[in-house]
């Protein structure tokens, strides 16, 4: 894992430098994090992530909120 420091990057690589996932998760100089962590995850959504394929950019946005073993 690969995180940029105050920005909402960050990118996952193998193990010859190879990018796997590149990710934002919200816009510059609005969301700040300074570490990036790889943990097993679950989730068992009521409804499907919101996606939007930018063809151009080959970009996909998406927007979701379900982690549904967390209590609020």
């Amino acid at each position: 894992m690969l995180g940029y420091g105050s920005e909402p990057f960050f990118a996952e690589l193998d193990h010859q430098g190879n990018i796997l996932l590149d990710m934002q998760f919200g816009k510059s100089n609005v969301v700040n994090a300074y570490r990036t962590f790889r943990q097993q995850w679950q989730d068992k959504p009521a409804t499907n992530p919101d996606l939007h394929w930018d063809r151009e950019g080959n970009k996909v946005y998406f927007s979701w909120n379900g982690a549904t073993d967390v209590d609020s």
